[in-house]
């Protein structure tokens, strides 16, 4: 199985500077494709979002705001999901914990980043602006406890860690997490079952689809009995895909992270911030 960090490394988190760079759709585009079809019946694939190397993927390639976060969590799962190769769950992704609000360069333990905000002040960057790229890109981001329950030290030791709890383990936590409609945890194993029972998404050829859009992921898994259909919006604004995009039909959609998009109350070609479809051709 072939793991390869381009893709951790499109948006140039950790290294040069450390100043990290919005980054292009179309650029995630690219290499997606490039991978999923160079690899097609020649190798095999791990595919990750996220590792203990790097920032929450939810932070980093989704929103963690209160609003979107459990969408856009289920988003990346979505999307991560459809593609051949083997998914990797990162602990914590399946609860949507979120990057650390770091204050202060004392509160980081790793020793790359605490060498980096040195060599960042000693060339002159004000403080502030290196505890913003280490609070962006450090890879401590993903390296704070898990969030079992709003307990002491979020359930994680009844003696304090090596490093500090995010304070925002009262509300996301694996205990809290049921309270969803459909808590990310479910969505999962939602995705973990549907990968099981369709063999498209094993040997199922890739295709990207609407390559121009500029917020829209979406791409078609295929084979000679089944076809799939993965549409995800990588951003806050709602997407009206009009004639690019065929009506949406209920009976077509076998996934979606909005629950009415399962009965006829939305069936349309908008597509809402955040929203992870898989629909069956």
């Amino acid at each position: 199985m072939i793991f390869q960090f381009e893709l951790m490394n499109i948006d140039g988190v950790r290294s040069g500077n450390w100043e990290k760079r919005a980054i292009p759709l179309t650029e995630l585009k690219e290499n997606i494709v490039k991978w999923q079809t160079d690899l097609f019946n020649s190798g095999w694939s791990g595919q990750f979002l996220g590792s203990h190397d790097f920032p929450r993927i939810v932070s980093r390639f989704g929103n963690d705001s209160a609003k979107y976060r459990v969408l856009s969590a289920k988003m990346l799962a979505s999307f991560l999901f459809g593609l051949q190769g083997t998914p990797y769950i990162y602990q914590g992704d399946e609860i949507g914990m979120t990057n650390y609000p770091w204050r202060s360069i004392h509160d980081f333990r790793d020793v790359e980043s605490l060498n980096v905000f040195k060599k960042l002040i000693a060339k002159g960057l004000d403080p502030k602006e290196a505890l913003k790229r280490l609070s962006d890109s450090s890879r401590d981001n993903a390296r704070t406890p898990m969030q079992w329950s709003a307990g002491k030290n979020a359930g994680f030791s009844d003696h304090d860690p090596w490093i500090a709890v995010n304070p925002n383990y009262l509300q996301v936590n694996a205990d809290n997490n049921g309270k969803d409609q459909e808590p990310i945890f479910d969505y999962y194993k939602k995705l973990i079952m549907l990968r099981k029972q369709n063999a498209v998404f094993n040997d199922g050829n890739f295709k990207l689809l609407l390559p121009e859009q500029k917020n829209i992921f979406a791409y078609k898994r295929s084979n000679a009995d089944d076809e799939i259909v993965v549409l995800t919006n990588f951003s806050a604004e709602e997407i009206d895909l009009g004639n690019d995009y065929p009506a949406l039909k209920t009976s077509r959609i076998i996934l979606s992270n909005y629950h009415d998009r399962y009965s006829s109350a939305h069936h349309n070609a908008i597509i809402r911030p955040y929203e992870a479809l898989w629909i069956r051709q």
